[in-house]
């Protein structure tokens, strides 16, 4: 139920200028934070491997945030 306390990461979905976004972190209160100052709405911790397995078709890249 949460992958968080076995793995150190949360993946968060979130609505970003109108669009369905998905941020991986390892500090899921920090990474709240900052997509709330970035215009982030409707954020919703998910289990991690989910998003890569639905979204991503199971590889997903990488990307730096701000």
């Amino acid at each position: 139920m949460r992958p968080a306390l076995l793995t150190g990461l949360s993946a968060l979905a979130m609505t970003l200028e109108g669009a369905t976004q998905w941020v991986l972190t390892s500090d899921a209160a920090y990474a709240r934070q900052q997509l709330a100052e970035a215009g982030a709405a409707d954020l919703e911790e998910i289990d991690p491997a989910l998003v890569i397995r639905r979204q991503y078709n199971d590889i997903a890249m990488l990307s730096t945030f701000g």
